[in-house]
């Protein structure tokens, strides 16, 4: 049987319960819905994740930085033509910047983060799972802490100024560690991407001489930007290896 309101009184009464009663239901109904994962902390690994903190100023010494450590080793081994630069994005991966890296990134979670799952198969018998594949070779030690020290701090991508001593220019001091880490991923005795090989001094010596490797690094017309996926090198690198060139290019 429907009773129907004597007043206005008792209509908003009525009225009142009605919607005391939706917003109990609709409270419930949201205490008993998942939570919702922090971003960077996805189990599917699709979140970007970390952080963006613009400095202005150095780089803390204490911190891996993204841009200067981490991306040029992603880079030069991973983001090359077939596997997972812009135009071949291999399994939809394009690991070429923060945002394509932190897809499988976990901050704070090395062993949870697939970047390190495929960094650390190497070798085993999940092998071809691999980054890089062969015949490329597998990441030196230092490279594969350096990536997990940074996942580690948070996987951040700090801005900031790293530094750099241009009055410095030794090949073993300033040029070499800059072609280990951006270059020899591609070009090396295994992989001579483009018929170029930077393994070694002789090699490197031989680019020197040439203009290709100024010219690359530089952007130069006529001359194949390398590194061909992601940011150009700091500009205080480039102005060590074209001093260094200048010099004679020394073995020193």
């Amino acid at each position: 049987m429907i009773v129907k309101p004597e007043n206005e009184r008792q209509m908003k009464t009525i009225w009142r319960n009605i919607v005391a009663a939706l917003m109990a239901v609709m409270v419930l109904t949201a205490c008993q819905t998942d939570p919702v994962n922090p971003v960077g902390d996805n189990p599917d690994n699709s979140g970007n994740g970390g952080d963006t903190t613009a400095l202005g100023g150095d780089c803390p010494p204490d911190k891996v930085i993204f841009q200067y450590e981490v991306l040029p080793i992603i880079v030069s081994n991973c983001a090359m033509s077939g596997c997972h630069d812009l135009e071949s994005h291999k399994e939809g991966l394009r690991l070429v910047d923060y945002e394509g890296v932190m897809k499988i990134v976990r901050p704070g979670k090395p062993n949870k983060s697939k970047l390190i799952k495929y960094l650390a198969v190497w070798g085993s018998e999940d092998g071809d799972d691999a980054m890089p594949p062969p015949p490329m070779s597998p990441l030196s030690e230092q490279e594969y802490l350096t990536i997990r020290t940074w996942i580690e701090q948070g996987a951040e991508n700090i801005i900031c100024n790293p530094g750099c001593d241009t009055t410095v220019f030794t090949f073993s001091g300033a040029v070499y560690p800059v072609i280990e880490q951006s270059c020899l991923g591609c070009h090396n005795n295994s992989l001579q991407s483009g018929n170029v090989n930077l393994e070694g001094y002789a090699n490197v010596k031989a680019a020197a001489d040439n203009g290709s490797l100024l010219g690359s690094i530089r952007w130069d017309a006529g001359y194949v930007p390398m590194p061909p996926s992601g940011s150009k090198l700091p500009e205080c690198q480039i102005t060590r290896i074209r001093k260094w060139i200048e010099a004679g290019a020394p073995d020193d």
